[in-house]
């Protein structure tokens, strides 16, 4: 077969099960997808999904049963020489390539590379066999989503990437897992419209009045245990060994595990918290979810962010503070040593995660992140910002990017020396991060949303001359 576009479902759980359900969501879009002539197929990773992608009437092709047809043939070779191979071949590190998936799937190095083996096995032959124009995936560092771009972009097929846009209700689009292929493209101020600067004031002058700081309900309750957990147990062992054969990412009652120790890990963190002090002179550095793609795909050299705060905390002169918080809607996720040492690094403070960031951004002498939207709000707010990754907002004249960590010292100098930030170049900013902002929300089924995506991805790659050409 063929396909226009192909997508990859990792999704194996019941909308009784998952509250952020995407089934609906990607078998919606395949329908609008074809209903304006495209050919769209579907990679599954479960059978709950190939029933409802049966039940839709699209093509699907099960990982399990294509690595079961290519055993029996004698195709996949589990050797150390097969991991060399495949590194070599597309100039990887697959420890490196299955960071995410490890720590997200709590996968061991022997089961990364079985895994990683049968993935890449998997792809090249379907991919040989279905000649594919675009490969379209959310934001994320899962292991067949990296395997997919890796040898689609070995074939030269296009993959699009999709993410959150900072305006709300847009996404961005990339055409490299690292979210960086796309780099906007500032407008001088001068050479921008009326139009387009009152759009982009509006925009700055909204986000500061509004001071909005998204917060999951769902997390909020640090002590929150939904009593109803323990009557989905056999709900979840039924998908699992019923339903899905046995055929799930995760290990049985993983998730589970995982939370109760989210949970306990939040509760212990209180002891590190510490109290604002008024008056007191400091740099913000918002931790990120140390399995996000935001560090292991974009930024693996982050990943141990008790190093890198310890190495942000020696570069302060005296008199400074590094205030640090973990990301509201993670609690409890980084692991207890990591926060126990960055709450015994010198002159730095483990704040409450609950601690609003755009009055921390406001208060502080400038940001440091990784890759963090924390960043894009200190521009916003005027403030000087550090960035230690490859944030989209980098690079383009408004940051201190900072690529050898050894000038570390002197960025946060120039931190200290900084004025505000051209407000001119912050208008230049906005409009580009609107231009580029594209109509829709991710999960979301609705009928008109799926429509605006639709639109959305075919009105970028017809902007970028991506399909056509291909």
């Amino acid at each position: 077969m063929e396909f226009d576009f192909l997508i990859p479902v990792i999704e194996f759980r019941t909308e009784e099960t998952a509250p952020d359900y995407e089934l609906p969501f990607w078998c919606r879009m395949g329908h609008e997808l074809k209903r304006r002539g495209y050919r769209v197929g579907f990679l599954t990773q479960s059978r709950i999904a190939d029933q409802r992608m049966q039940e839709s009437n699209h093509p699907y092709f099960n990982l399990y049963d294509i690595v079961d047809e290519l055993k029996q043939k004698g195709a996949i070779s589990y050797s150390i020489g097969q991991v060399s191979k495949i590194e070599q071949s597309y100039n990887i590190d697959i420890k490196e390539l299955g960071l995410c998936e490890c720590l997200y799937y709590y996968r061991k190095p022997k089961q990364l590379f079985k895994q990683a083996i049968e993935y890449f096995a998997i792809i090249e032959d379907f991919l040989a066999q279905n000649p594919t124009k675009c490969i379209i995936h959310p934001a994320g560092g899962e292991l067949i989503r990296r395997v997919l771009f890796h040898v689609g972009r070995g074939r030269g097929i296009l993959n699009v990437f999709m993410t959150g846009s900072p305006v709300w209700g847009s996404l961005f689009f990339t055409t490299d897992e690292t979210l960086t292929s796309d780099q906007l493209s500032l407008k001088p101020y001068q050479d921008l419209t009326a139009d387009e600067i009152e759009q982009a004031e509006r925009f700055i002058t909204s986000f500061v009045e509004r001071k909005e700081m998204f917060i999951r309900s769902k997390y909020r309750p640090l002590w929150r245990i939904n009593p109803l957990a323990p009557l989905k147990l056999p709900q979840k062992a039924y998908r699992r060994y019923v339903v899905n054969k046995g055929q799930e990412p995760f290990p049985l009652f993983a998730e589970e595990v995982a939370h109760l120790k989210r949970k306990v890990r939040g509760l212990m963190y209180k002891s590190f918290i510490k109290m604002l002090e008024p008056g007191e002179k400091f740099l913000f550095f918002p931790l990120h979810l140390y399995r996000e793609s935001q560090l292991t795909v974009r930024a693996p050299q982050c990943l141990n962010q008790a190093y890198i705060v310890d190495l942000v905390a020696s570069s302060l002169p005296y008199g400074y503070k590094l205030y640090v918080k973990e990301h509201p809607n993670h609690l409890g996720e980084i692991p207890y040593g990591m926060m126990r040492a960055i709450s015994k690094t010198r002159d730095t403070v483990l704040l409450d995660p609950q601690t609003h960031s755009h009055e921390l951004i406001e208060s502080s002498v400038g940001v440091i992140t990784i890759n963090s939207l924390a960043g894009l709000e200190g521009i916003l707010y005027r403030k000087p910002v550090v960035v230690l990754g490859k944030p989209f907002y980098g690079q383009l004249g408004l940051t201190i990017d900072v690529e050898d960590y050894s000038y570390l010292h002197d960025a946060i100098k120039e931190v200290l020396e900084a004025k505000d930030t051209d407000h001119a170049k912050v208008v230049s900013l906005v409009n580009a991060v609107l231009k580029n902002s594209y109509k829709g929300v991710l999960w979301e089924p609705g009928e008109q949303n799926i429509k605006d995506i639709s639109d959305s991805i075919l009105s970028y790659l017809d902007r970028r001359e991506l399909l056509a050409s291909r």
